[in-house]
């Protein structure tokens, strides 16, 4: 196969070219640029597939059984205690850590998170961020969760940048207030759609488990007719 592709070039260089090798040159200067070409989008599209991956397996996370009761408490207990971290503040900042990470590392970019989760990441920092910053304070380590407030500074500042222009993103915060974070009806909300997603977990489960325990008509009307 070769030897016709050796023997086709070297005909089309007799007939197009000087006999010094420019045709080759030629084709070589065509192919490598084009390969190069190929090879990156090939890169590409394995970078998107993995993102993809990685997003939907965390939304999957986010709307799973276990973090959606760790959120409804989260909202139900804001404002009635101490500023803790227990087991749901955990639980949820842990969710919003892990994106930090992955942002820091690019393996998925601040634009994709801010479109998906910018919303859940601002509002539960503004719950919890006392909280985070009282227990850094009681185990005298201030790297707990730092991921989680990177995080939220560079969404904060997209959003700025979304909203207001390159320009204005680098006012500080304070002087460019989001309009999305109204901490009140956030719980509201936050809390209502939990027990919502709750219930459908439980409506799935409940029939299932009232049936292994109750046995079949048909098994318990044979039982009292035999003798």
């Amino acid at each position: 196969m070769w030897n016709l592709v050796q023997t086709t070039g070297n005909w089309l260089a007799e007939k197009f070219c000087e006999p010094n090798g420019d045709f080759w040159t030629m084709v070589q200067a065509i192919l490598i640029p084009a390969s190069f070409y190929l090879v990156l989008r090939q890169i590409k599209l394995q970078r998107l597939g993995t993102l993809a991956v990685t997003l939907d397996s965390l939304e999957d996370r986010w709307q799973s059984e276990s973090l959606l009761k760790h959120r409804s408490i989260v909202c139900q207990c804001f404002g009635q205690g101490e500023n803790r971290i227990n087991k749901p503040e955990e639980a949820v900042c842990g969710f919003f850590e892990t994106f930090g990470v992955y942002a820091r590392e690019r393996i998925l970019p601040v634009p994709v998170i801010w479109d998906s989760f910018s919303f859940y990441a601002e509002n539960y920092w503004a719950m919890l961020s006392d909280h985070i910053k009282s227990y850094r304070a009681e185990v005298g380590d201030p790297t707990f969760f730092t991921e989680f407030e990177w995080l939220v500074s560079k969404l904060e500042k997209h959003g700025r940048k979304r909203r207001l222009g390159k320009l204005k993103a680098w006012l500080p915060s304070k002087w460019v207030p989001n309009p999305e974070l109204k901490l009140h009806g956030f719980i509201q909300g936050e809390t209502q759609d939990t027990t919502e997603l709750l219930s459908r977990y439980q409506a799935i489960t409940s029939p299932k488990s009232a049936n292994a325990g109750t046995p079949a008509t048909g098994a318990k009307t044979n039982a009292i007719e035999a003798p």
